[in-house]
């Protein structure tokens, strides 16, 4: 059990695995990824790296984080299977999103990209 939460042993070792990944990389290891990622959340902005961002989604991909937090301008980019698609405003930076944005960003949860 962590934080009140049942995890599968074998989840948590993969978890963890991810996590030491990340830490070697050169930039090492954010802290607040490194607490959210052992529950299964992480976040994906332009302040990582292409190798930390590779690794989170390819821990996505295979189910060993269940949850990703993006921002808006990097959401409309992410191809990744998912359930849910959660909006918080409608704003990216100081301008609205139009309707074809929103459709793109929602549209790209049930998209998988080839690689």
């Amino acid at each position: 059990m962590l934080g009140g939460l049942d995890v599968d042993d074998k989840v948590l070792d993969r978890r963890k695995d991810v996590i030491s990944e990340l830490r070697s990389l050169p930039v090492g290891l954010d802290e607040t990824l490194g607490k959210m990622m052992i529950r299964g959340v992480a976040f994906h902005h332009a302040g990582l790296t292409v190798e930390e961002r590779d690794i989170i989604v390819d821990a996505y991909d295979k189910g060993i984080i269940n949850v990703i937090v993006a921002t808006c301008n990097l959401s409309a980019g992410i191809n990744l299977l998912a359930r849910r698609v959660i909006l918080q405003g409608t704003r990216m930076g100081r301008d609205l999103i139009g309707p074809a944005m929103l459709r793109q960003t929602r549209g790209r949860a049930g998209r998988k990209k080839e690689r």
